[in-house]
């Protein structure tokens, strides 16, 4: 059976349009909702962090501003953990980069 090349070309746009513009219009509020999950995860699957503290070398103004800092950047939780063994008072940070800036 010979099939006229009008109907061919007729049968291949309708396809390519229906192939670009349908899925965008189906798709679009699934992707929306993705993005809008993506974006504000629920609590539960945010980012979580081990807080060590080290012999209880902590204070009320540094416990606000990190739990505030957690909290601006999306963080989910924390565990925190109070490791022994430290002296108490100020901590030396140690300086591993090399540099000479603390």
């Amino acid at each position: 059976m010979k099939r006229s090349p009008a109907i061919l070309l007729a049968l291949f746009v309708c396809c390519a349009v229906t192939a670009f513009c349908v899925p965008a219009a189906h798709g679009s509020g699934a992707e929306n909702a993705l993005d809008e999950v993506f974006q504000n995860p629920p609590q539960q699957a945010r980012l979580r962090a081990y807080w060590w503290w080290l012999n209880g070398n902590v204070t009320k103004e540094t416990i606000t501003k990190d739990l505030e800092w957690m909290k601006q950047i999306g963080m989910g939780s924390g565990l925190v953990f109070d490791a022994p063994g430290v002296r108490k008072g100020l901590v030396q940070l140690v300086n591993i980069t090399g540099s000479s800036q603390p």
